[in-house]
């Protein structure tokens, strides 16, 4: 574990001077993800002013949620999204081959050699827009078991959604050309931004389908607001660690069907 955290802490060393670098490329990222925060808030703001509550929740939740979620990618995109990216180009242009060689587990390799760190700007934005919803009343936040609850929930969020990516790009090594599978998950992590009762009304097949992703960030608001109850934490515990395990084990078994891109 010491040696894995060594390698991380090199990476990150390596993304922050990238990050350094290319100056002008991370204004821009800092900028259009400011447009993508404030789009989501205020898209959630305007369809829901008008109302008392939506599935359960206040306008003020569902902002919550919102912004929830944007600290939630803001965290996502730095660490996973770029790295689940490259995995088309890693199968077919054959750089899996050389992964694979590395006295270094290969998922992690994998998972982890892109860094984004500009990214963390809409981290930034969206702790902003929780702490002024609680300000003005919109939200109640339960103290520091609330922040803690929603920091602990809102890792095992994350270890979720990425195992879901991770399986589903795990597909490509068997079928190298669906190498736009991963806009496809980009439009799935769009999911995350509604309540579970919100796909009841569409009935089993969304409930089954997109309730990983509403759970994901539902689970760390409920915790930070007070209003999470075991079954709900627990939920979130163990699907996070079932589909971990899943993810690992997928991934495993598909690198048995690999045979170089060269083959």
């Amino acid at each position: 574990m010491k040696r894995y955290f060594q390698i991380l802490l090199i990476l990150s060393r390596m993304a922050l001077k990238l990050f350094a670098q290319f100056r002008a490329n991370t204004v821009g990222i800092m900028f259009s993800t400011s447009i993508w925060s404030f789009l989501v808030l205020s898209t959630i703001y305007l369809t829901t002013r008008q109302v008392r509550m939506v599935f359960g929740y206040t306008p003020g939740e569902l902002l919550a949620l919102g912004a929830t979620q944007v600290v939630f990618l803001g965290i996502f995109h730095t660490f996973v999204s770029k790295n689940i990216e490259k995995i088309p180009e890693y199968v077919n242009q054959g750089f899996l081959d050389s992964i694979l060689l590395k006295p270094v587990d290969s998922q992690f390799l994998v998972s982890f050699t892109h860094l984004n760190f500009p990214a963390l700007f809409r981290m930034v934005i969206g702790i902003y827009a929780l702490y002024h919803l609680a300000s003005i009343s919109s939200i109640s936040i339960n103290g520091i078991a609330g922040i803690l609850g929603f920091s602990a929930a809102l890792a095992f969020s994350l270890i979720l959604i990425y195992s879901i990516w991770y399986m589903f790009a795990t597909i490509l090594i068997w079928f190298p050309q669906m190498d736009n599978i991963v806009e496809f998950l980009y439009h799935l992590n769009t999911a995350s931004r509604y309540p579970v009762s919100f796909y009841q009304e569409f009935g089993l097949f969304l409930v089954i389908m997109f309730s990983p992703f509403s759970i994901a960030l539902t689970v760390p608001l409920r915790l930070l607001t007070g209003k999470a109850d075991i079954y709900e934490v627990s939920a979130l515990i163990i699907t996070s660690i079932v589909f971990f395990f899943v993810s690992r084990l997928f991934w495993l078994y598909a690198l048995r069907s690999y045979t170089s891109a060269s083959v």
